[in-house]
């Protein structure tokens, strides 16, 4: 688990390719980096531990959910763990052919990183009437 925890920060979230140098940015950047490394590695663990499972959409994302409903539609079985992992990494590249396997992390990060795109442009499509200007 530690060594899967290390690979999804390096190669997930990239953070050696950050090229920072001074120290304290750094730490700051390995702070917030650690903590999506883990929460992508908590998805993909439970895509392979209860792959079956319905995913809590509170817990995942509401507006997230709807996005990768509206670009890849609806799974026939409903938004299991699997399928909300397949669905990320495929944003990220991931072509999800019958005998490809689960994906790797920088499908993951990649399909990770435009997802959080996509769902701050819908928030700020929805704040455009409050704004002035």
């Amino acid at each position: 688990m530690v060594e899967e925890y290390h690979k999804a920060l390096k190669t997930g979230t990239g953070v050696e390719d950050s090229q920072l140098e001074r120290a304290y940015r750094i730490e700051s950047l390995v702070a917030v980096l650690a903590t999506l490394a883990v929460r992508l590695l908590n998805a993909k663990h439970l895509a392979r531990a209860r792959p079956d499972e319905p995913v809590d959409a509170a817990v995942f994302g509401l507006e997230a959910l709807a996005l990768l409903e509206g670009k890849f539609g609806r799974p026939p079985a409903g938004w299991t763990h699997r399928n909300v992992l397949v669905g990320v990494a495929r944003l990220g590249g991931f072509l999800a052919r019958r005998h490809d396997g689960m994906p790797g992390w920088q499908t993951i990060w990649r399909g990770w990183h435009r997802l959080l795109w996509m769902c701050q442009g819908v928030e700020l499509l929805q704040q455009k009437g409050k704004r002035c200007g």
